[in-house]
């Protein structure tokens, strides 16, 4: 029992001993801790969870937690939050949701859904940037003067378009 302690505190000094440790190397361990207190095993299905069960689901609703019966990692109970209006819909799809979150685990976690009706926040992938809009031919022409001696034409053409538009960015 000591040993256990002693061994978590050695370890503790040792990656202490005057180095400093990146926030995000250690963002991981404290987001696993999180997610486990609220039941998440696996904290990707609640990241992901628009891709497992697809966006008119997951713009109604979203796992609130995952438990198992005692001593088992199957079987288990996805609890959802649902928007009232959409709870129907869900309760008719709840097989559907089942085999999706378990090919998502690759192996039977869950078994049933318990849904809890209340406020969701949606959750929706974002949209993609704009298209750029086409560069001005007199920042083109400019930029293509400058970048004229240069004999790589792949690189010509890179420079050229990037000059331009810090070129036409300038101007606006």
């Amino acid at each position: 029992m000591n040993a256990g302690k002693s061994s978590r505190g050695k370890q503790a000094r040792l990656s202490r001993r005057g180095k400093t440790v990146p926030l995000a190397r250690l963002m991981p361990d404290i987001a696993r801790t999180a997610w486990r207190s609220r039941g998440f095993i696996n904290q990707e299905i609640v990241a992901r969870w628009v891709e497992i069960v697809g966006e008119d689901i997951a713009g109604n609703a979203v796992p609130l937690r995952l438990s198992f019966p005692r001593g088992e990692r199957m079987g288990g109970t996805l609890e959802i939050r649902v928007t009232p209006a959409f709870a129907p819909m869900l309760q008719h799809s709840e097989p559907r949701i089942i085999e999706r979150v378990n090919r998502f685990f690759g192996y039977g976690a869950v078994a049933r859904i318990k849904l809890q009706q209340g406020p969701v926040q949606r959750q929706t992938p974002p949209k993609p940037p704009a298209p750029p809009s086409p560069p001005d031919p007199q920042a083109v022409a400019q930029s293509g003067k400058l970048v004229k001696p240069i004999k790589d034409d792949k690189l010509r053409e890179l420079l050229e378009r990037w000059g331009a538009a810090i070129l036409q960015k300038n101007r606006s």
